[in-house]
């Protein structure tokens, strides 16, 4: 097929060529901020690690997603937990040992989430907690709710506030690091 065969876009543009990598400097500056804040992370109380984890704020001027499922739809917009995984900072399976959660927390998360009616399987035939943690790590960022009944809070509004936390620790973790703002193309 020739470049002149293949159909115009919207633009008139037959094809766009791919985004211009990140400079490697600016790479390996983003690279050092995730490093940090997983270490920060790993040493953090695990009440304020699991809502951040979980349901990840979303960064000024960064567009997250919101938590799946169609009635969740009109909540608030987060980040993703997968930076950690996308660049290599950090496996699912660290990740899982990081959250902890235990038999009652899956048979919880299997109920609210409503894994089986969603073509998932039960959780008695997912015998491996690494296994189950994946299935879960599929449907991520939960809803706060979700978080709230397996954190055993009564309010939603404390996870917020306990995210709130991990965020506002991770940030001066940073500044502290003397790691630099933000600044330049690339980020």
């Amino acid at each position: 097929m020739a470049f002149d065969e293949l159909a115009p876009g919207d633009d008139g543009r037959s094809w766009d060529p791919a985004a211009p990598a990140r400079p490697p400097d600016v790479a390996l500056a983003v690279r050092q901020q995730l490093v940090k804040l997983w270490n920060e992370l790993k040493s953090m109380p695990k009440r304020w690690v699991i809502p951040f984890l979980l349901n990840p704020p979303v960064m000024k001027g960064a567009g997250g997603r919101k938590p799946r499922g169609e009635a969740l739809d009109d909540g608030p917009d987060r980040g993703e937990v997968a930076v950690f995984t996308a660049n290599g900072i950090a496996t699912v399976s660290e990740i899982d040992d990081i959250v902890g959660f235990t038999h009652e927390h899956y048979v919880l998360l299997w109920a609210d989430l409503q894994i089986v009616a969603r073509g998932g399987p039960t959780l008695e035939s997912v015998a491996d907690a690494r296994v189950r943690f994946a299935v879960i790590w599929n449907l991520l960022p939960l809803d706060d709710i979700v978080i709230a009944k397996v954190m055993g809070l009564e309010s939603t509004q404390k996870v917020i506030n306990l995210r709130m936390v991990a965020k506002n620790h991770l940030a001066k973790a940073l500044v502290d690091a003397g790691i630099p703002k933000k600044s330049g193309p690339g980020y």
